[in-house]
């Protein structure tokens, strides 16, 4: 495998901590977006196979996944201490684009 990049070995930890954070929220995206599409138009993306796409589909309709996804939602909502973070008028989706 060719490298591309270099940097100081120093500065390896806080990269490859930086990287996964933000490949973390992209996946979590990602998934958000397969989940919106199937409850939508019922089609899964390519890069999910079928075999993943079905135990996908039974976790959304899983009792835990929809307690979660209520206490998110609700946390989301709540303008009660923590700050709420805008971007002006593009939306944090057109940030990520």
């Amino acid at each position: 495998m060719q490298t591309k990049c270099t940097w100081n070995p120093r500065y390896y930890d806080m990269i490859r901590r930086n990287f996964h954070i933000r490949a973390a929220a992209r996946l979590s995206d990602m998934l958000r977006n397969a989940r919106v599409r199937y409850e939508r138009k019922r089609t899964r993306p390519h890069w999910i196979g079928e075999p993943l796409m079905a135990q996908l589909v039974d976790y959304w309709a899983s009792a835990d996944f929809k307690e979660k996804s209520e206490k998110a939602k609700k946390n989301r909502a709540s303008e009660k201490g923590g700050c709420i973070h805008t971007g002006g008028c593009i939306s944090n989706a057109e940030h990520a684009r």
